[in-house]
């Protein structure tokens, strides 16, 4: 019983301690970004939505740790509400080849290469795909566009 108890007890301070240096480190960064001093970025820090960034961060930790449904959740909302946001379609594609989607992988990309022609991550990624699904023209044009 004892040891129950203990190892219920250090598992949440564990957590307790986790959450604090997490705190602590919002508003550290948040200060250091706005040139504030740290109380006021630890004061307001709470109220500031999470950006993009740490969203795709979660989204990784997530499928790192098998948990790819949760992971592509995160990344379609990024993208519903950061269109705009190439990290965010690299991330899912890469998740879609390793569920072996890759007809979707090649949409994701497609789509990125349409806002950002002259990535080469991208282009390269997509060039790769469509080599691999034997679009050979297709594939020349996205090279070649880079």
């Amino acid at each position: 019983m004892f040891k129950q108890v203990f190892r219920h007890d250090a598992k949440i301070i564990r957590l307790a301690g986790t959450a604090c240096v997490l705190v602590l480190l919002q508003a550290g960064l948040a200060g250091c970004q706005t040139g504030r001093s740290h109380s006021d970025a630890f004061e307001n820090g709470a109220d500031r939505p999470p950006t993009p960034r740490t969203l795709h961060m979660m989204a990784r930790l997530l499928n790192e740790n098998g948990r790819t449904d949760q992971a592509e959740y995160v990344l379609l909302k990024i993208l519903d509400e950061n269109p705009l946001y190439l990290p965010g379609y690299i991330e899912l594609a890469d998740l879609q080849i390793r569920r072996q989607q890759i007809s979707a992988a090649v949409e994701t990309l497609t789509t990125a290469h349409a806002l950002a022609p002259s990535d080469p991550v991208i282009a390269n990624n997509l060039g790769v795909l469509l080599l691999r699904e034997g679009h050979y023209a297709r594939a020349s044009d996205v090279f070649h566009a880079a």
